[in-house]
């Protein structure tokens, strides 16, 4: 039978119409957004992008958006502006930078879809202010007038439907000829842009951060003068081999296999050449106006991208110590980072790009253009750009981002591998041969540096006190969310940290070498680090912690009051002495928009025994394979790490026995035998494939992993698990049975890597290491990739009762799988969510799982409810034992029966204090209208535990009854602590209860002592002249003039400068306690709300006091503060 046309028109129109039938048309940008309600909402657009367009980067820009938001274009995330819940952090910025479209991710001449996802936590929530463009440089798209918008959260509301024409014209009717795009081309607002880059300049505007001035630290010293102002450590030396002019602003160096040394001089930072800045935010993250091309650029339209930036080759001929030849190998880059020696040729990280240079003669000059192999990582913030690039002992190139940098990697040597998107703060890994890019681990804040140890180990150093990382790989480390955004993984539900440390918690230390090559007895085993802020190297100790280390600062190797001393990078050399790389500037930091950087002097230092004599560097190029297989065994780690690259790169089978000896031999030295082990293993695996006999390779590791050493063990492992080397039983064997936390760290990465459930199975019931530092959250990472990789598998391995039965299921895994599977939300998650549901009722597993899910909901519920997950439920209250998990998943999902349960257990005294809070959290983020009575009445009850008293306090934000103030008012001079400070804010935060606390003040009923200096400032913005009358008579001139500043800044260093000058240290203490600590932390004291204090520079005057006299002369990035104004709803008082 033949269906007419119009029924088939209808056909296809019906799954594009269900799937847009609960969206409602909303005019964007709208000044009220979707009015304040707490939640996740999401608006929707599509727009054609004109053919002529093609090829065309395109950038999505709006002025304002509350509170935190990510941007979806064709399904794929595009960019994020602060973080989502559960690791919510506000924008840092309160300006944004667009979100940049590259053109493969645009359908030229089509429809694309437009998706902004939303979360407000207490502001208007909405897209507010506009300019809102899909822009190029000169032209844009307007997409002001109606999207389509939905509260709630469905991460698959970012894609196409199955039919996307049908899904257009639907959009098309439902939001009307004034819909999205409907003015079509216009031209670029280049005048909003101006404005922004002037808004951010004036931010600077006066800008005291020493470390930002080049004006208070005298001129530089020269060379001579400067080495004889270092501090060195016991038996040390230290001696200036290089200076300027023939080394400038050096940013890494290494030694090739000759014995040469190799420096980048990064002289064009911070701002590349031939690009224009279109805008930028307050961290002065810039959106360029184009990708500039690799180098050379010969081409006429390309030279404007000519750099001051080179790459030179220092070498010392007679073996004396004295660099006495040099060259320059490349010059004229721009925004070079590092280089690696690889096989016919040098290897340069030249963001946006990884290049390689072929140099088959070994003549120090290109044979050509480079290749390049990869493109994609994002110039933005030049201080944190993909940089520190290092051969790992596995063949792999590794390198590393920073904090405020986005990618978007390209493979092109692989024209179907598919493209690497993240936001920053990661390591990352690139194999020469298989041309194949992965990131490693993510997060660590401010990646800069990439050092392997003897083990292989991967370390990098980070802005921050948690100051040296120790990366594993599949890791999810520590990032400051707001500001740098989300993991690329949205279910991680937990990260590491950088290794604990004993004793100076620096800020910034930029990377760090495991020494280890005997030159240096004082410092073997230690980690060296520079700290350019510091003006310092350190020495740490490491002391085994589970799976990972802890550190001990020790006595620094070098140091110097001279604040032009920068140290950004060391590497160790030929002679077993460590080289550091000193930028030499007055200034280091990069957030000040002015450019005042000096450019003319570097210098290159050397840390050695007080005894080392110089000598002739081997080339071991020269080499015949047997003898490098020797050096593979010596202790030097610039010659092993050199003889393990040329090995492989050799792919000499020749010297196979002489490796497999290193396997059978066993020295008197157990450690001596496993060292030697894994470097024959690591140059075996790194082999030619076709020499290597893959076929043979199961047997080879299942015999290594006999050798009883854990770092042979857990390196046979990655190597097996890399690979895709099918060892058949043998890890499942050992996970269960493996000793070392360590080989059972590695056993969990690699059954992330593999999606292996019986792994994961046998890793589950090792509850003797729940309590790692490392292991408990790599098990969870491998199920959650399981999850989401292979659903069937997972879906297998949740139905075996025993895998319920295992220690860390209900330690670790139990409550993410309820929330991984929740926080999905596609039919099929929740159809598992209803799964799980049946299957642990009437268990101890039900509340665990529970508790995951409603987590998974914080914020939003679902609406509607699929009918399983609400039969499961309903078979919960009809036949189990209700519990306050149970209340509260259903209160997210608004059942009647929940919230008739809750209300009276929350006013229950007998309720206990951890159930009321939950139930108060829940009860207000609902914004259940019978419960603002119960809140007021907790409040009130001062009997009634504090942190009670403060939940329910907190909650009543929400609500505008006319008892809140009143009762507020009554009961504040009897508050104290977090109590009155709450209080006080929520008086403070609305105009209508601001003029009542100031009647109060003004009445002689409240002390206006006990009101702080933030609420006064706050109340200050309202436009409301009695307010302002009434601050102006209790609190006068809220703003100390700068004249009085600058007396006051006087004053206070003369008195610490006075020889006689004299101070109550437990005096101060307490005053810290009770101001500075209400929102910063010095060592263990302190809340941390506001940046850390610990390791700024305390002894520089210069910056301390007027940072005390006035906080806001300099607001560190991430820290700003930002006033969000609500505005009334309806009837609702102001």
């Amino acid at each position: 039978m033949r269906l007419p046309a119009l029924l088939l028109g209808l056909l296809a129109v019906g799954p594009a119409l269900a799937q847009l039938e609960d969206w409602t048309p909303l005019p964007v940008p709208h000044a009220e957004g979707w009015k304040g309600e707490k939640g996740f909402g999401w608006y929707r657009a599509y727009v054609n992008v004109p053919a002529g367009w093609k090829g065309s980067r395109l950038l999505l820009m709006v002025d304002a958006i509350s509170d935190v938001d990510e941007g979806f274009f064709n399904g794929t995330k595009i960019g994020a502006n602060g973080s989502m819940p559960p690791l919510f952090g506000a924008p840092s910025s309160s300006i944004r930078r667009p979100f940049v479209i590259e053109p493969d991710q645009v359908r030229f001449g089509e429809a694309n879809l437009i998706a902004w996802r939303l979360f407000n936590k207490g502001g208007r929530g909405g897209i507010l202010k506009g300019p809102i463009h899909l822009t190029r440089v000169d032209d844009a798209i307007d997409l002001s007038g109606n999207w389509l918008f939905r509260r709630g959260d469905v991460p698959a509301w970012a894609q196409w439907g199955r039919h996307p024409e049908t899904e257009m014209k639907s959009f098309i009717e439902r939001a009307g000829p004034e819909r999205a795009g409907h003015r079509g081309v216009i031209p670029a607002d280049k005048g909003w842009r101006r404005r922004m880059l002037t808004a951010v300049s004036k931010h600077f505007e006066g800008n005291n951060n020493p470390y930002a001035r080049a004006d208070d630290k005298g001129d530089p010293t020269p060379p001579d003068k400067a080495l004889a102002q270092f501090q060195v450590g016991t038996d040390l030396v230290v001696e200036t081999v290089l200076s300027e002019p023939l080394v400038r602003q050096p940013l890494y160096l290494d030694f090739d296999e000759r014995g040469r040394l190799w420096v980048v001089q990064y002289i064009q930072y911070p701002n590349p050449a031939g690009l224009e800045v279109l805008t930028w935010d307050k961290h002065l993250r810039k959106v360029f106006d184009q990708v500039p091309p690799p180098p050379p650029f010969t081409e006429p339209l390309h030279r404007k991208f000519i750099g001051q930036d080179k790459i030179t080759i220092h070498e010392d001929t007679d073996g004396d110590g004295t660099f006495d030849v040099h060259k320059t190998f490349l010059d004229g880059l721009n925004m070079v980072t590092s280089l690696a020696h690889g096989k016919d040729g040098v290897w340069v990280l030249h963001p946006p790009y990884l290049l390689f240079y072929p140099d088959k003669d070994r003549n120090d000059i290109p044979d050509g253009k480079p290749v390049v192999h990869l493109s994609g990582f994002n110039l933005e913030d030049t201080h944190s750009i993909s940089n520190s690039l290092k051969f790992g002992p596995d063949g792999w190139l590794y390198g590393c981002t920073g904090s405020t940098v986005t990618a978007r990697v390209r493979v092109h040597l692989d024209e179907d591998a598919p493209r690497h998107a993240f936001l920053g703060q990661n390591i990352w890994r690139y194999h020469p041969a298989r041309h194949v890019f992965e990131l490693f681990a993510e997060g660590g804040w401010n990646n800069f540096g990439v050092n392997f140890d003897d083990q292989g180990r991967l370390y990098s150093g980070t802005n921050g006190t948690q100051q040296a990382v120790h990366f594993v790989q599949g890791g999810y480390y520590q990032k400051g969310f707001g500001k740098h955004g989300p993991h690329t993984n949205p279910y991680t539900f937990g990260h590491f940290f950088g290794m604990p440390i004993e004793g100076e918690k620096t800020r910034l230390v930029h990377q760090w070498i495991r020494y280890s090559s005997g030159a240096i007895p004082s410092l073997e085993g230690r980690l060296v680090g520079p700290n350019s802020l510091g003006n310092k190297v350190h020495a740490l100790r490491m002391e085994p912690h589970g799976s990972t280390f802890r550190t001990v600062e020790e006595e620094n190797p070098m140091q110097t009051g001279d604040k032009w001393f920068r140290p950004v990078h060391c590497a160790v050399g030929p002679d077993g002495a460590i080289y550091v790389a000193d930028f030499y500037d007055a200034r280091i930091t990069h957030v000040d928009p002015r450019d005042n950087w000096d450019r003319s002097n570097g210098r290159i230092h050397r840390i050695r025994a007080r005894d080392a004599k110089p000598g002739p560097a081997r080339d071991l190029s020269e080499l015949p394979s047997a003898d490098l297989v020797k050096v593979l065994f010596e202790r030097n780690q610039w010659a092993r790490r050199h003889a393990r690259r040329l090995l492989v790169q050799r792919g000499d089978d020749s010297v196979r026995h002489l490796l497999m000896d290193a396997f059978t031999r066993n020295p008197e030295n157990p450690e001596e035998q496993g060292q030697r082990a894994l470097e024959a293993l690591w140059v075996i695996q790194g082999l030619d494939p076709a020499k290597s006999d893959p076929s043979g390779m199961p047997g080879l590791l299942a015999a290594v992993l006999r050798i009883p050493d854990p770092n042979v063990q857990r390196w046979v492992i990655r190597v097996a698990a890399d690979n895709r080397i099918d060892l058949g039983t043998t890890l499942h064997q050992l996970a269960r049975k493996a000793g070392h936390p360590e080989v059972v760290s590695q056993l969990a990465s690699s059954a992330q890597r593999l999606g292996d459930r019986h792994l994961i199975e046998s890793l589950a019931s090792r509850g003797e290491f729940a309590d790692d530092p490392f292991i408990p959250l790599q098990l969870w990472w491998a199920m959650e990739a399981l999850i989401t990789r292979h659903p069937d598998r997972a879906r297998e391995l949740l139905s075996y009762a025993g895998f319920w039965d295992t220690s860390l299921f209900e330690k670790i895994l139990r409550e993410r799988i309820g929330r991984r599977y929740m926080a999905e939300r596609s039919p099929e998650s929740l159809r598992m969510c209803a799964w799980l549901l049946e299957k642990a009722a009437g268990t101890k597993h039900l509340d665990a799982l529970i508790r995951g899910m409603e987590q998974a909901l914080e914020g939003t519920s679902l609406d509607p409810v699929p009918a399983e997950l609400d039969a499961a439920v309903a078979n919960i209250w009809n036949n189990h034992r209700v519990t306050d998990d149970v209340i509260r998943l259903s209160l997210r999902l608004k059942s009647p029966q929940a919230l008739a349960a809750a209300r009276p257990l929350l006013a229950d005294r007998k309720t206990p204090v951890t159930q009321r809070l939950e139930f108060i959290k829940a009860l207000g983020e609902l914004g259940d209208a019978p419960s603002e009575r119960i809140f007021l009445s907790l409040f009130r009850d001062e009997k009634v535990e504090p942190r009670v008293r403060l939940a329910a306090l907190t909650a009543l934000r929400r609500y505008s009854g006319g008892e809140i103030p009143a009762t507020l008012l009554t009961l504040y001079p009897r508050l104290q602590g977090d109590l009155r400070q709450v209080a006080q804010s929520l008086l403070a935060s609305r105009p209508a209860w601001a003029q009542r606390l100031l009647t109060a003040v003004d009445g002689g009923i409240l002390d206006k002592g006990t009101i702080g200096r933030d609420s006064v400032l706050l109340m200050a913005t309202y436009e409301n002249k009695r307010i302002g009358q009434l601050i102006t008579k209790h609190f006068g001139t809220i703003r100390l003039p700068d004249a009085a500043k600058a007396r006051r800044i006087t004053e206070v260093k003369a008195l610490l400068s006075a020889k006689d000058a004299k101070g109550e240290a437990a005096r101060g203490r307490e005053l810290f306690g009770l101001h500075c600590a209400l929102c910063h932390k010095f060592g263990d004291q302190g809340r941390d709300i506001g940046p850390d204090l610990t390791g700024y520079e305390m002894k520089n005057l210069d910056y301390l006091v007027p940072a005390i006299v006035d906080p806001n002369l300099g607001i560190r990035e991430g820290f700003e503060l930002a006033t969000l104004t609500l505005r009334p709803v309806g009837d609702a008082p102001p």
